[in-house]
């Protein structure tokens, strides 16, 4: 296993110079930014719960109660536009933040370590990032000697460990723990710095935020243990400085020089913050260091034999996977709050967005790859951020709707009240996000068959949430059944008469997968029978999609408007029905599993061929889908094409998925290659603006690679169902709902598999041709075969073979 990780270790040759090409690594919780210089190395630290929370929100002061925009809409029948016709709290429009719009809400660095020498700039130096244990090794080649520096991010302790070693003639090097002054708000206090008393080798920095509108005071502190002075290392005492304190050592040919950082903040723990960072940082023996690393080590290594691929003829793939799935690793931890859209990983002090949790795809993302890639545990922590924010969200929909059960916003800050969160007028209120904000939820059932799980933390949120869509229909909808006002997610419009704003696709498909969640939890679980014979009531009144073909093309209707209109096109620039939501409804909506015969997966697929993939909303004749924007959006087109099983579009796929990594193979936000955003579109959002995705967008590399070996929506397995059939493929590891987990190879066309059974429910899985031979224990299992699916029993705990006959 190691030696296939390693195969994909990122190699740097000179200076890595750039803040927004950065090598990135973390263990969940802190995140790093490494930048490399020919006399420096920068590790800018953040941490997940470093954030300046504060939120002068006023809900009930600027909300628009969905009863006055439709006595709006009736009073004034004409279009109703953002700013002009009802205030907005929403970050987009009017600030109401503290202050000026410099101030919070925003996550924060929490600060910088660096290391540095009287390099020149034709010093050489060489960098790999070790992905298989985290282990940054930066080498510096000077005339008669070389300087070797290297770093990790303890796993599941809050600390960074740097030593320096050389050989031959190698220079001093200064140490650095700094943390400057806010880039965006001078009215945050500057850092504090001190010694330790305990260890006059420990230097502290300590900030503070104060608190307000319902948010405690918050600090944290960040404690440089620097090289204790022995022969062989000759070190001087820590200098306090303004905002950083500054080391200086020399270590001679044999010696290592071990420095550890230690982070501590408000809320990860009981007691004074410099204290506690200071004491992660006392111990910096040999044995301490040896210790820390092979703790480290071995929790690398047991998440890396969770699941595995290999794709021996295809490496560059193989690469996204692995390097992609590193960074998941490096942002995801159960010990942590929920990551915004900056993830752990800050630069400046401010990101885009406030780097607030936006409930739709970019929170989403965090999360589609944990099931798949067998690493349940970071659904747990998604389960934690829908407690902490449920009643938020029933508020929201008692405050917005006048009705029981919760309501999803748009986006949400960490610690922030209920009175004090954000309402959104016109981009917020798109109905189908509650629905999604559940799917997770469901899903870890689907795949884990958890039955305690899904009582506990699952079905809580479900249930409220098909309450609300229940209540919503029963307050709303018009004797048709026809669900508004609504708008597709994060796109916004109040269109005269609410046209456009009646069934929309995504509501459609998240009130009927709602509605069908809670039916099948309220069933296993044996209870509440009267809200299930309701939600079975309501299912029935969720209209389908409309669909079709019109001049030899399919068509799926965004909303029940959409394609009396010519081409499906409105001046407001809103999504033509050609597109028909980018797929939505086979990804991530799940309205359909994509590889069935249905005519609405015809028409799909029909859409689908007939698109540039490497810009969804540019047909292949050129035509422009509608007037945004145009981003390359991978949810809207890549899994949909995967599912569908449109295999004439694979080389397309996977120059999305690469094009979308830097020099040395990072993911980037945007594509960098072959972009076809105009130049003054690309100066303004491309990825010099602020890589604020690149930890987020990591995503796309591990799950569409996945899902390239192994599908399973509809309970159904299906075994590298969008790779070529040429090619030769194997994974380990990976699950299937309907709680299996499975390996399987691909050899000259052959296929074997191997599934292990942890719920003991009948598998189906889509095989082509002849069955194969089932076994168990050296036993032949009975198989049965209808049209492409074959089925066969399981038990729980045991494993089934399968082999071509």
């Amino acid at each position: 296993m190691q030696k296939l990780v390693n195969a994909h270790d990122f190699y740097i040759e000179g200076p890595l110079t750039h803040p927004y090409e950065s090598i990135q690594m973390g263990n969940g919780d802190i995140g790093a930014s490494v930048n490399i210089y020919s006399h420096e190395i920068k590790i800018t630290l953040a941490k997940s719960d470093i954030w300046d929370a504060k939120y002068d929100g006023q809900p009930e002061k600027y909300v628009l109660k969905h009863d006055d925009l439709i006595a709006m809409m009736k009073e004034r029948d004409r279009d109703l536009v953002s700013g002009k016709d009802f205030p907005q709290t929403s970050a987009y429009y009017t600030n109401t933040f503290i202050g000026d719009g410099n101030h919070g809400p925003y996550p924060k660095r929490a600060g910088a370590v660096r290391v540095y020498h009287p390099g020149l700039s034709n010093t050489r130096c060489s960098t790999r990032l070790d992905i298989y244990t985290g282990m940054l090794e930066t080498r510096y080649h000077f005339p008669s000697g070389e300087l070797l520096i290297k770093t990790f991010i303890e796993k599941n302790v809050n600390r960074l460990w740097m030593t320096v070693e050389g050989t031959g003639d190698i220079p001093w090097v200064g140490l650095i723990v700094e943390k400057e002054p806010d880039d965006v708000d001078r009215n945050i206090p500057m850092p504090s710095i001190k010694s330790w008393e305990s260890d006059k080798d420990t230097g502290i920095l300590t900030q503070k935020f104060p608190g307000g509108f319902g948010v405690d005071d918050f600090e944290w502190s960040l404690a440089g243990g620097f090289p204790k002075k022995e022969e062989g290392i000759d070190a001087d005492y820590v200098e306090l400085h303004a905002y950083r304190c500054r080391y200086y050592c020399a270590v001679t040919e044999g010696k290592k020089a071990i420095m550890c950082v230690g982070i501590a903040t408000s809320t990860d723990g009981e007691g004074d913050t410099a204290e506690r960072a200071a004491l992660m940082s006392q111990n910096r023996t040999e044995a301490d260091y040896e210790k820390a690393w092979a703790s480290n080590k071995e929790q690398w290594a047991n998440f890396w034999k969770r699941s595995s691929i290999s794709l021996p003829n295809d490496r560059e793939l193989e690469s996204a996977w692995y390097r992609n799935h590193f960074g998941y690793n490096c942002a995801l931890s159960t010990a942590v709050i929920p990551l915004g859209a900056a993830g752990n990983v800050s630069i400046q002090d401010s990101v885009p967005w406030r780097g607030d949790y936006h409930l739709n795809h970019n929170f989403q993302k965090w999360f589609v790859t944990a099931l798949p890639t067998n690493h349940p545990e970071w659904i747990e922590l998604y389960a934690d951020f829908i407690e902490d924010k449920t009643s938020t969200m029933e508020y929201l929909a008692e405050l917005i709707f006048g009705l029981k059960g919760v309501y999803c916003e748009l986006f949400y800050f960490p610690r922030v009240p209920k009175e004090h969160t954000n309402v959104g007028n016109y981009y917020g209120r798109a109905l189908a996000l509650t629905g999604w904000a559940a799917q997770p939820l469901w899903h870890h059932y689907e795949y884990m068959r958890d039955k305690e799980w899904l009582g506990r933390r699952a079905y809580p949120f479900i249930k409220k949430a098909a309450e609300f869509y229940s209540n919503y229909m029963g307050k709303y909808s018009d004797e048709s059944g026809v669900i508004y006002p609504s708008v597709r997610i994060e796109e916004p419009g109040w269109i005269k008469g609410f046209k456009g704003n009646r069934n929309v696709i995504s509501d459609l498909v998240m009130f009927k997968n709602c509605f069908e969640w809670a039916i099948k939890a309220s069933e296993i679980l044996g209870v509440d029978e009267e809200w299930r014979k309701k939600w079975q009531e309501d299912l029935k009144k969720v209209q389908p999609l409309r669909y079709g073909w019109e001049n030899g093309e399919g068509y799926v209707e965004l909303d029940i408007d959409m394609y009396s209109q010519p081409d499906g096109e409105r001046a407001e620039g809103i999504r033509t029905s050609r597109w028909g939501g980018g797929g939505w409804a086979v990804y991530p909506g799940e309205y359909i599993n994509g590889d069935e015969d249905s005519e609405l997966a015809e028409v799909y697929r029909d859409i689908i061929r007939s698109t540039n993939l490497q810009d969804p909303f540019l047909t292949k004749s050129g035509k422009r889908l509608y007037s945004g924007t145009p981003i390359i959006h991978p949810i809207s087109s890549i899994m949909p094409t995967l599912r569908l099983g449109v295999m004439e579009q694979f080389e397309n796929v996977k120059e999305v998925i690469l094009s979308h990594r830097m020099t040395f193979g990072q993911a980037s936000s945007y594509r960098l290659t072959g972009n076809s955003l105009p130049k003054e579109i690309f100066s303004r959002i491309g990825f010099l603006w602020y890589d604020w995705r690149s930890v987020e967008n990591k995503y796309l590399g591990v799950i569409a690679v996945t899902e390239m070996m192994l599908q399973s929506q509809g309970g159904i397995i299906r075994l590298f169902p969008y790779y070529p059939n040429e090619l030769d493929a194997e994974f380990t590891g990976l699950r299937a709902r309907g709680g299996f987990i499975v390996e399987a190879k691909r050899s000259d066309g052959k296929v074997s598999a191997r599934i292990s059974s942890e719920a003991g429910e009948v598998c189906k899985v889509r095989w082509e041709g002849k069955p194969p031979a089932v076994l168990c224990n050296g036993k032949e299992i009975n198989v049965t075969k209808e049209g492409k699916i074959i089925s066969f029993a399981t038990e729980a705990g045991n494993v089934y073979t399968l082999d071509c006959i």
